[in-house]
């Protein structure tokens, strides 16, 4: 199945009111060929840098970065939101790799929505990282809000520390 009617874009970020600096990046992967339209899909890409932390542009763009570079290395698998988080999941591992090896102490953190638009369809997906469980994002799905506190990643982190206490308890 091919998309029927062409898809217009546009993206733009704002520094806002409050920071003298935007923490926000957004990255775009629009196929230029058919083929690569349909390997790939068109993936967008908007993370926020978490404000709180030091370095939220540098995890921003970071995040974003590696999900576009995991994303079109599993360019054979046609599950496209499965896919996605996959590609979200590992930039995450990477991003918490990345602030671990630094040799400043400065934290950072993001949060972002990425969607993948493939045969007239939409896979949305939401990434927060631990740091930055207090960020909200949010997307608009046919005129429903979701928005979403915290990642799934954490919860199954939380999930496997939990499972780990009863097993030491069992031991003793």
């Amino acid at each position: 199945m091919s998309d029927s009617t062409p898809l217009d874009a546009a993206w733009r970020t704002d520094n806002g009111l409050v920071r003298g600096h935007n923490e926000d990046f957004v990255i775009v992967y629009e196929p230029p060929t058919e083929d690569d339209r349909r390997r790939h899909g068109a993936l967008y890409i908007v993370a926020d840098g978490v404000g709180g932390a030091d370095a939220g542009e540098v995890a921003s763009q970071y995040a974003s970065e590696r999900t576009l570079h995991h994303y079109l290395a599993a360019a054979g698998r046609t599950d496209w939101g499965a896919r996605l988080i996959d590609a979200m999941q590992a930039a995450n591992t990477d991003l918490r790799r990345m602030a671990a090896d630094r040799d400043d102490s400065r934290r950072m953190a993001t949060t972002m929505v990425a969607a993948v638009i493939q045969d007239g369809h939409a896979y949305i997906c939401l990434l927060y990282t631990s740091d930055a469980a207090d960020e909200r994002s949010s997307v608009d799905l046919g005129g429903r809000r979701i928005i979403k506190k915290k990642q799934q990643i954490t919860k199954k982190k939380k999930k496997r520390e939990k499972q780990r206490t009863k097993k030491k308890k069992n031991i003793a």
